[in-house]
């Protein structure tokens, strides 16, 4: 099987047809992975990615979805957040500070998304490495 940490992609089963495997990565997916890393501070939504990279945002977010086992919105916002956590981990910058530089307008706005995604808030994770 694999790690049980990985997400599976599901496999789509019609009647009368063999399942089929999950699709390879193709250049555009690799385009808009790599556009949302680039650019993390960005409030990037999927219908923008995907214009990037020539798709429609429906086609975009189905192979986004079947080759990442998540939204393009939660891996947009888990990328923008990571580099803010490791802010929070290697300097004392005010959460202010953070907020901005990971692309938020407000503290709260980047606390409530920041809780959401990782299970705690800012403050606290940043306490846990001490």
């Amino acid at each position: 099987m694999g790690d049980p940490g990985t997400p599976r992609c599901p496999r789509r089963i019609r009647l009368g047809q063999r399942s089929r495997r999950p699709r390879a990565a193709r250049p555009a997916d690799r385009r808009a992975i790599e556009l949302i890393h680039r650019q993390p501070e960005r409030r990037w939504t999927a219908g923008d990615v995907a214009a990037k990279v020539a798709l429609s945002r429906s086609a975009f977010s189905a192979r986004f979805r079947e080759l990442a086992g998540e939204s393009p919105r939660r891996y947009i916002t888990r990328a923008s957040l990571a580099p803010a956590a490791a802010l929070l981990n290697a300097t004392d910058g005010s959460l202010a500070q953070i907020a901005t530089q990971a692309g938020y307008a407000t503290e709260f706005s980047f606390s409530k998304a920041f809780k959401r995604t990782f299970g705690v808030a800012p403050g606290a994770y940043r306490g846990q490495r001490r």
